[in-house]
C-alpha cells in the first residue's frame, strides 16, 4: 500500500500476524482476497423473481414466454482504520532488556484495531433490522434460560424459514451457556434425562444439521474516559442464523448471484504498520508507530439470515 510514511516490513508482518483467538468477526463476514482499489461492487438480486412460476407451456406455432431477471449492481468503497502511539526515546532507553517498546507498541495497536472491527461486525449483525422481516423478539416462556422452554425445536423452525438453509450460528457468550446447558439440548444430544449437564458446540452443530456455532466471548471497555472500566460481551442480545458461502466471501471485489452468501467485508490491501521519527514527542523527540487496514463490512443477502433478540432474559 502506497503511503507517505515508511512501513517497518517487522510491524508489517505483526500487524498481519497478530490474532486474538476470542474475536470471530473474520468467521462471520469473511474478508475478501485484498483488492487493488478502494472502490468494489457486489450484486443485489430480489429474491421473488426465482420462486415465482410463469407459464411454461409452449403452443405448437406459439412464441416461448420470456423472463426477465433483475439485479442490482452496488458499489462501495472501503473506509480506513487506524491507530497510532507516540513512543518517546526515553521510554526506549528505560525500557527492561530484551523489550522491544516498538514492536509491543504495534501488537497493542493492532489489538485494539481488531477489536474496533469486532464490534462494528457485532452491532451490524446483532441488529434487527439488518434482516427486516426475518427477525422476532423471543417472549419469555421460549427463552434459553427458561428450563421449560424448548430451544431445539424453536432453532430447527427458524433454520427453515429462510430462503436457503442457515449452515452458521452466532451467539454471545451468555447465550451459548443457557443453551448448552439447557435440559432439552443436553437430553437431546446425551440421550438421557438432560437435568444436568453441558454439550459441545460441535454435538450443537451436528443435532442442527448446520456448519458451524460461532461464540462471541471478546470483551470492550463501555465507560467513558477517566471512569471505572465497565466490560461489557461484544456479541449479545441475541442469536444470528445466516447462510454463508465462503467462496463468494473471497472473490476480489464483485459477489454476484453465482455465489451467494449473507455478507462479507472487503479489504483494500492488507493490515500494515509503520514507524518514523518524530522530533515533537518529548523533549529528545521519538518514534510514531502507526497500525492501520481498509475495510468495509458488507451484508449483501439479509434474507439469507434470520435474527432472534433476546434469547435470554436480558440483563
Amino acid at each position: 500500500m502506497d503511503s507517505p510514511f515508511p512501513q517497518d516490513p517487522q510491524l508489517t508482518a505483526i500487524a498481519i500476524a497478530i490474532s486474538n483467538n476470542e474475536l470471530i468477526a473474520d468467521l462471520v463476514l469473511p474478508r475478501t482476497t485484498p483488492l487493488g482499489k478502494s472502490s468494489f461492487k457486489y450484486q443485489e438480486f430480489e429474491t421473488a423473481q426465482f420462486f415465482t412460476v410463469p407459464d411454461t407451456k409452449v403452443g405448437r406455432r406459439s412464441q416461448v414466454n420470456e423472463v426477465e431477471f433483475h439485479g442490482e449492481m452496488k458499489t462501495e468503497s472501503t473506509e480506513d482504520f487506524g491507530l497510532e502511539h507516540p513512543l518517546p526515546f526515553a521510554d526506549v532507553r528505560d525500557a527492561p532488556d530484551n523489550t522491544n517498546l516498538e514492536v509491543l507498541t504495534a501488537q497493542w495497536l493492532t489489538g485494539l484495531v481488531l477489536l474496533d472491527r469486532e464490534v462494528r461486525t457485532a452491532r451490524k449483525v446483532f441488529d434487527q433490522d439488518t434482516y427486516g422481516d426475518n427477525s422476532e423478539v423471543v417472549g419469555a416462556t421460549d427463552r434459553f434460560d427458561n428450563p421449560d422452554s424448548d430451544p431445539l425445536n424453536h432453532l430447527l423452525d427458524v433454520l427453515d424459514r429462510t430462503i436457503l438453509r442457515p449452515n452458521m450460528i452466532t451467539m454471545g457468550q451468555a447465550e451459548w451457556r443457557a443453551l448448552r446447558t439447557h435440559p432439552a439440548i443436553v437430553s437431546a444430544v446425551q440421550r438421557n434425562s438432560g437435568i444436568k449437564g453441558a454439550v459441545s458446540k460441535e454435538a450443537v452443530a451436528e443435532l442442527l444439521e448446520i456448519k458451524q456455532i460461532l461464540v462471541g466471548r471478546s470483551l470492550v471497555n463501555t465507560a467513558k474516559p477517566g471512569t471505572a472500566a465497565k466490560l461489557k460481551l461484544c456479541w449479545s442480545g441475541g442469536i444470528s442464523a445466516i447462510y454463508q458461502d465462503e467462496t463468494a466471501a473471497k472473490i476480489s471485489g464483485v459477489v454476484d448471484g453465482a455465489n451467494v452468501t449473507f455478507g462479507f467485508t472487503a479489504q483494500t490491501g492488507t493490515r500494515f504498520g509503520s514507524s518514523w521519527d518524530d522530533r515533537n514527542i518529548g523533549l529528545t523527540g521519538g518514534r510514531r508507530v502507526r497500525i492501520g487496514e481498509s475495510v468495509k463490512e458488507v451484508i449483501c443477502a439479509p434474507s439469507l439470515g434470520y435474527f432472534l433478540k433476546d434469547v435470554i432474559t436480558p440483563r
